[in-house]
């Protein structure tokens, strides 16, 4: 018996190893981690969601042969001070993309929070640009609350069940699964390439008014105080 299942063990060792590509979710478009964004005060600003196609061992290139039809992402956040900062929503971005049923999901908590986006395209698939392939398809909009508080954006929950999968055009569609253990997407398998998310931090800064109120009476009491010496 043991015998057998040593055979058959070996087969599958030596047998072709299925073609799979592996995709993340990246809010750069070459795939760099964590990004930082700056934000003033009491105003918003759009954080770019792209799906690149790594050069990951075993690799095939379906994502910039076929293009992309479908896709669904969530992105975690998490506050440096509680109400510092918030999701706003997010929207589809490339033309030709449209948003599914209720999505945006926009949930806010003191501390943490996760904003959910999920469409398809009309006609024709999302193509590929650049090296590494990549394809914009969402636009997150974040908004700081709080001088001094660190948004810290993750891409590590990317994938809950009720998200449709990343579809590849094509005449044989390819569905994409999330691993489970990282921002990491395959047709099939479980490759061994350890938790791996993507990170994005959005720094609230003053507003440019509030620096130059409060920089005019700073420059104007040190003036006075030279006069004073002076005199």
């Amino acid at each position: 018996m043991h015998r057998i299942v040593a055979v058959f063990a070996l087969a599958g060792l030596l047998s072709p190893t299925a073609a799979r590509a592996d995709l993340i979710l990246s809010f750069s478009a070459d795939g760099t981690n964590n990004p930082t964004f700056f934000v003033n005060v009491g105003q918003q600003i759009q954080i770019p969601i792209y799906i690149v196609e790594r050069n990951q061992a075993p690799l095939t290139t379906d994502l910039s042969t076929f293009g992309l039809v479908n896709a669904g992402v969530r992105v975690d956040y998490t506050n440096l001070i509680a109400g510092g900062g918030q999701a706003v929503t997010g929207t589809m971005t490339p033309p030709g993309w449209f948003q599914v049923g209720t999505y945006p999901i926009v949930v806010n908590g003191p501390s943490a929070g996760h904003l959910d986006i999920s469409g398809g395209t009309v006609g024709s698939a999302a193509t590929t640009t650049g090296t590494p392939p990549a394809i914009q398809f969402g636009t997150l909009t974040f908004q700081g609350n709080t001088v001094g508080d660190i948004m810290s954006l993750s891409t590590t929950n990317t994938h809950p069940s009720s998200y449709a999968e990343l579809v590849s055009g094509g005449a044989s569609a390819i569905n994409f699964e999330h691993q489970p253990y990282g921002n990491i997407f395959w047709p099939s398998g479980d490759p061994a390439n350890g938790n791996l998310h993507y990170m994005a931090t959005i720094t609230v800064t003053p507003e440019p008014t509030l620096i130059l109120c409060v920089g005019i009476p700073a420059v104007g009491y040190v003036a006075w105080r030279r006069r004073k010496k002076i005199d």
